[in-house]
């Protein structure tokens, strides 16, 4: 989504459901969803609702 849209939408990302790494040039799949935020109170209220535990997770990139 371009800046310009989500602006007058007033969105914003706060994190990203993740499938899976790239191992080389090859998807892999977890076993369960991995979802990134960078806030940590965001973090805490997605498992809060849909359960999991809060990892520090080092992004490259």
């Amino acid at each position: 989504m371009s800046g310009e849209l989500r602006a007058r939408i007033g969105w914003d990302v706060v994190g990203r459901f993740r499938s899976g790494p790239i191992e080389g040039r090859i998807p892999v799949a977890l076993d369960e969803w991995r979802v990134t935020a960078g806030d940590p109170a965001v973090a805490d209220a997605v498992a809060n609702v849909l359960g999991g535990d809060v990892q520090e997770w080092e992004a490259q990139g």
